[in-house]
């Protein structure tokens, strides 16, 4: 596989295991219009993300000037850049969790999710993937990485799709599962939505902070 496309397609991992949207698809899911409310999550979800992708490649695109040696240069900076920043985030996570015996604290518009209709849900997955910082970094980089490539416009198009797919994956998996599964799924879906709430901040931390170090080694021997 492409350098470049090994270095997109892991960025894709630092948004597919954010528990917030995970959590929030679960709690969709056990709604009265679970299946109506999840599509629509999902969908603004995936749209979210492929809009600043898509936004960010064509920056990048009109930027190509360098040659092929200043775009690696770029590719490489940006993946240090990138994994400096999520070790911060990393960092942040782990000061956030939750500490012995202390219950974590949801965010307010996640204990009236399951409420939503479906258009509104369709806004709030698109505002939690394209509004958020930590994706907006991701996606947007994603996007000048491949924008500033070498890449042949098959390999763009590919590489763009799977990062999109697999950025969406934790939400998109538990949808199909429940539209064909249905509601023998809700006992697990409870279960994993208390395990999220709980542990939130500390697999945030632990898988972030292993992405970033990856970034930073993969743009230090620009790969």
């Amino acid at each position: 596989m492409d350098s470049t496309a090994a270095s997109v397609l892991l960025l894709s991992i630092g948004i597919a295991i954010s528990p917030i949207p995970i959590t929030a698809i679960l709690i969709v899911l056990m709604s009265d219009r679970g299946r109506q409310t999840g599509v629509g999550f999902t969908w603004g979800w995936i749209g979210g993300i492929a809009a600043v992708l898509t936004a960010a490649f064509a920056v990048a695109v009109r930027s190509d000037d360098g040659g092929t040696a200043g775009l690696q240069r770029s590719g490489a900076i940006a993946g240090i850049v990138l994994g400096a920043i999520l070790l911060l985030v990393a960092v942040r996570q782990w000061q956030l969790r939750p500490r012995p015996g202390e219950e974590p604290t949801p965010p307010a518009w996640l204990t009236t999710i399951d409420t939503m209709s479906p258009l509104r849900a369709v806004g709030l997955g698109f505002a939690l993937s394209g509004l958020n910082p930590k994706n907006i970094v991701a996606s947007g980089s994603a996007g000048l990485l491949l924008g500033w490539s070498d890449l042949a416009t098959d390999a763009v198009l590919w590489t763009a799709v799977g990062f999109t797919l697999l950025a969406g994956s934790t939400v998109l998996s538990p949808l199909v599962a429940y539209l064909v599964f249905g509601d023998r799924l809700d006992a697990r879906l409870d279960v994993a939505r208390a395990w999220l709430l709980r542990n939130a901040a500390v697999v945030m931390a632990v898988l972030l902070a292993g992405i970033g170090a990856a970034l930073i080694v993969r743009g230090l021997l620009g790969r």
